[in-house]
């Protein structure tokens, strides 16, 4: 699924020149995901407690500026139907769900039973211009901080606008 987002947005990107999807839509998409650490060697888990919004602060994309990496909200800037993935891997030894939110509404749950086990939801939602989309976990039994860098990631693009 990753190989696929990526090379729809470099197709995407190489037909509009970045700045329109067939004349219709700015083309819209982001992609962040945990920091790593300056040290390959090391990793740093990140622990967030029940009902923390998850701050996927290394943006490596954000076309449209609708992601705030300080917030960890994605502020809609153009309405429409998107696709928005989440990809997150937990360690240590509990148990946890996460919910992606979009105007304070479920729309993908998943629960990570097991620690170093990567789990994914993707969803195909409608959104208006200046809603909020974001991930929160919810749950919690033990301890189970997320993973850093690519096995933890928050990306969405705009399918259609309206």
């Amino acid at each position: 699924m990753q190989l696929h987002l990526v090379l729809y947005l470099c197709v995407a990107v190489c037909l509009t020149g970045g700045k329109t999807v067939a004349g219709k839509a700015p083309l819209v998409y982001f992609k962040a995901s945990l920091p790593k650490n300056s040290d390959p060697m090391t990793w740093k888990p990140y622990p967030f407690g029940v009902g923390s919004i998850i701050l996927f602060s290394s943006v490596e994309a954000n076309n449209g500026r609708g992601y705030n990496p300080t917030s960890g909200v994605f502020h809609v800037p153009v309405s429409g139907h998107y696709q928005f993935r989440v990809l997150l891997q937990t360690v240590g030894t509990g148990h946890s769900d996460y919910v992606l939110l979009a105007q304070g509404s479920a729309k993908a749950r998943i629960g990570i039973p097991k620690p170093w086990t990567s789990t994914s939801m993707s969803v195909v939602i409608h959104v208006n211009k200046g809603d909020h989309v974001l991930v929160k976990k919810t749950w919690e039994n033990g301890n189970s901080p997320l993973r850093q860098g690519v096995w933890s990631q928050f990306s969405g693009f705009l399918l259609r606008r309206d």
